[in-house]
């Protein structure tokens, strides 16, 4: 005879007791924010119908491809670093409902080996197994999917997009493909790694692009790549300007870029180029326009001694005290080259400063709130699946809190019975008991006898 579902009893003052003492080791996992709201966002934005379009049809196992890839997109919302990490899911009933398990799957639930009654179907191996099957297609595939689909809603408005590379260090030998670079902020040392080139959307923060290799390739060779891939997926004349760091340097790169794709761009003047220490020399003799207290910006309409470039750049050179706070020694003096016909200065060096987004809305946000560095397998088709499946949970999160979002979201049942003018409430499970609390009542109850809550 089958075991009957656990029930859960509403017991509010013993809930409201447990947080007061500060017991909060066994508050469930189904507190955690809008997740019932995310989960039929997901499904509505039809992220498995994408998954059936590009083959992915049977899962692994004997497990259904739906749970294994729902699975796989809830490590990066709820930090779930590695995998055998999973099972702390099975503890909670609701969550796993939400992801699709039935209650026969749930009793079944996660097994660390073989038993005598034989293995159950969650297993440490069962998630990166399944990873390491995917491809190219199904997991590059996916990501372009969604893009377009993004695109196609009107989020990604305004041609200007920013590209940037984070190496993913992973020392040991035993990674696939991943190759020694030297790691110029650490401990000036070899390392082993991959690198991830990316472009992503100014003003939506929508990442368009993402290409992955060993880390022992450069940014230049990496530039046209990523190009090529972003402009495949969004079509010729939606990128118009593309800013990054002077790590891209290569006049023939550029020229490619300008002239194949024409795309502009705006990148920092190396330091030792001729051409930087000339407009350099040049500012300081023919003066600064000074445009506010702390900047001066010296502009340039001709270029043509750009190395390797063949044509015309613009450039500008730049005093701005604000832009190292901590500096305390002389003021700095930055030189910019770029392929744009503007004749306002302070455009440019504003157009520059975008680039900033890609740093702390793209990788900073990523690597410390979506795993995406936090990499545990060591065969590369599952690296990549995980890289990707972070990309797309941050995509889909500009998406949700996004009023387009709102047509997705409305189709939750959820969504219905509590309508965004109500208060918002949290759910918080204590053992068998629950109890339902007004944001601002259980964030005075986390706070009683602090400051700040934890």
């Amino acid at each position: 005879m089958k075991n009957t579902p656990k029930i859960v009893i509403l017991n509010q003052e013993l809930v409201r007791d447990k947080l007061r003492q500060k017991k909060y080791d066994d508050v469930c996992l189904s507190s955690w924010g809008h997740l019932d709201e995310f989960i039929q966002f997901i499904t509505s934005f039809g992220i498995f119908s994408m998954l059936a379009q590009l083959g992915l049809t049977t899962g692994h196992s004997g497990i259904p491809v739906i749970l294994l890839a729902m699975l796989a997109f809830v490590k990066p919302l709820f930090g779930i670093k590695f995998d055998d990490n999973i099972k702390y899911l099975f503890q909670d009933c609701h969550v796993l409902r939400l992801l699709g398990f039935n209650f026969e799957q749930i009793e079944n639930g996660y097994s660390k080996r073989t038993t005598v009654n034989g293995c159950k179907p969650i297993h440490p191996n069962t998630l990166r197994n399944f990873l390491s099957t995917l491809g190219y297609k199904e997991t590059t595939g996916l990501l372009v999917k969604v893009v377009r689909k993004l695109f196609q809603l009107g989020l990604i408005r305004g041609h200007n997009f920013c590209t940037d590379t984070k190496i993913i260090f992973k020392d040991s030998p035993s990674y696939e493909f991943a190759k020694k670079v030297f790691d110029y902020k650490g401990k000036h040392k070899n390392r082993r790694g991959y690198k991830v080139s990316i472009i992503q959307h100014v003003k939506s923060k929508i990442v368009v692009a993402v290409i992955i290799t060993s880390a022992n390739v450069s940014d230049k060779n990496l530039l046209l790549t990523t190009v090529r891939h972003a402009v495949t997926i969004l079509g010729p004349d939606v990128i118009k300007t593309l800013i990054f760091d002077k790590g891209y340097w290569d006049g023939k790169t550029l020229f490619k870029l300008k002239v194949h794709y024409g795309i502009d761009f705006i990148i920092p003047a190396k330091a030792n180029l001729n051409v930087t220490k000339r407009i350099k020399k040049l500012a300081q003799k023919e003066g600064f326009e000074k445009i506010k207290p702390g900047l001066e910006i010296a502009h340039f309409k001709q270029i043509t001694d750009a190395p390797n470039y063949k044509g015309e750049l613009r450039a500008i050179v730049v005093k701005d005290r604000n832009f190292k706070k901590k500096r305390k020694t002389n003021q700095p003096v930055y030189a910019y080259l770029t392929s744009l016909s503007w004749d306002n200065a302070l455009a440019v060096y504003q157009g520059y400063k975008q680039r900033w987004v890609i740093e702390n809305n793209a990788i900073k946000e990523l690597c410390q709130y979506w795993i995406f560095e936090d990499v545990h397998c060591t065969k590369f088709n599952a690296i990549r699946a995980h890289i990707m499946f972070s990309v797309i949970m941050f995509n889909l999160h500009i998406l949700f809190k996004s009023k387009y979002g709102r047509r997705f979201t409305e189709k939750s049942i959820a969504v219905k019975k509590a309508p965004g003018f109500v208060p918002s409430y949290v759910i918080v499970y204590w053992g068998d008991y629950f109890g339902i609390f007004d944001i601002k009542e259980y964030t005075e109850i986390l706070s009683a006898g602090n400051k700040e809550p934890p």
